[in-house]
């Protein structure tokens, strides 16, 4: 995380040595030359066609960060995933106006155990429904809310259940198969 914070910093500092002078650039980054500061920064010319970047870390301050536990603390709350609201991993798809999530995994056997599947619907952050299903599969949402899915259960036959629901989680419709259904 520090090494990606560092990158960052160099990126950043790459763009500022791009759209500044030479001059400009012997000088210390505005605001690195705190003592209270985690690392400092400096860029100089090196020779002709090359610069130089110096980081000095402020151990002392790292070390009291680490500490306190604010080396890697965030301001503000964090902000929740899809997986957050949802409460379970899996994939996503969006409706073609973005304003709808439909998140959904697989069913799986732990051991001898068959755990479902699930589908959730989300809008503008909030859980509109939770679903389980055996194996969803092929899952999309409509524009007002509308999810169809294939179910493919766990069956050694030719079989499978496509089914439709609204916006609130009810069964609109629901089809049994004699095929796979893909």
């Amino acid at each position: 995380m520090l090494i990606t914070f560092i990158l960052l910093i160099v990126v950043v500092i790459a763009i500022f040595i791009m759209n500044k002078p030479a001059q400009a650039m012997k000088k210390m980054l505005p605001g690195q030359s705190k003592k209270q500061e985690l690392f400092k920064i400096s860029i100089g010319p090196k020779e002709k066609n090359t610069m130089e970047f110096t980081i000095e870390l402020n151990e002392e301050r790292m070390k009291r960060r680490i500490k306190d536990g604010s080396l890697f603390k965030k301001t503000g709350p964090k902000e929740k995933t899809i997986q957050d609201i949802a409460g379970f991993y899996g994939m996503e798809a969006y409706s073609p106006n973005k304003q709808y999530c439909l998140f959904f995994a697989n069913g799986y056997f732990n051991s001898a155990v068959f755990v479902e599947g699930m589908i959730a619907l989300i809008r503008d952050k909030k859980l509109l429904f939770k679903r389980s299903i055996r194996r969803p599969h092929d899952c999309h949402v409509s524009n007002n809310g509308i999810v169809i899915c294939s179910d493919w259960l766990t069956s050694s036959e030719l079989t499978g259940i496509f089914l439709v629901f609204d916006i609130s989680g009810g069964l609109l419709f629901e089809r049994v198969a004699t095929a796979n259904l893909g």
